[in-house]
């Protein structure tokens, strides 16, 4: 028999203002179609990589800002890079490393967001998850749609098994 797949989760409320459409469906997928990366910590950077409206499942992925500007740490030598390395680095802006995705599902009555955030021996902390979800709904162009929009961590874990009836 193989081996017993861990994973964990954590669910997020989302709440649209009653002056608003409560369209939840809509408002994540006005967060994918912005295709919009926000830094939620020095170095760590995440966005919302795919959403299905007919599924209501996405994918939320994690990854890292390098600063190539910076100073860098040359191995080898035990020390700070010389320019003459650091002239050798040649990463594109576009591409960032250490990609980690995870899985999302959006339960519209109770206007529940599901994310796993550990599966695989990769992970997503869910205080990354929180806040980047608390930054990409603070957007201009989420906040003139949408208007200020909650978001608030469910941390119990009775809690989330009940609200993902696992």
């Amino acid at each position: 028999m193989g081996r017993k797949q861990k994973f964990q989760a954590v669910v997020l409320s989302i709440r649209i203002p009653d002056d608003k459409d409560r369209n939840y469906l809509a408002l994540l997928k006005r967060i994918y179609d912005l295709k919009k990366s926000v830094q939620v910590y020095p170095g760590i950077g995440m966005a919302l990589t795919s959403f299905n409206e007919k599924t209501r499942q996405g994918t939320v992925s994690k990854f890292s800002i390098i600063e190539v500007e910076g100073d860098w740490f040359d191995e080898s030598g035990f020390g700070p890079a010389s320019e003459e390395d650091l002239k050798k680095i040649s990463i594109p802006s576009n591409l960032k490393p250490n990609l980690i995705s995870k899985s999302i599902y959006l339960e519209e009555k109770d206007h529940l967001v599901a994310v796993m955030t550990y599966s695989a021996g990769k992970s997503i902390s869910p205080n990354q998850v929180e806040k980047f979800f608390r930054i990409i709904v603070s957007l201009p162009e989420i906040v003139n749609d949408f208007g200020a929009v909650q978001v608030d961590l469910f941390k119990d874990s009775d809690e989330i098994e009940a609200l993902l009836k696992i």
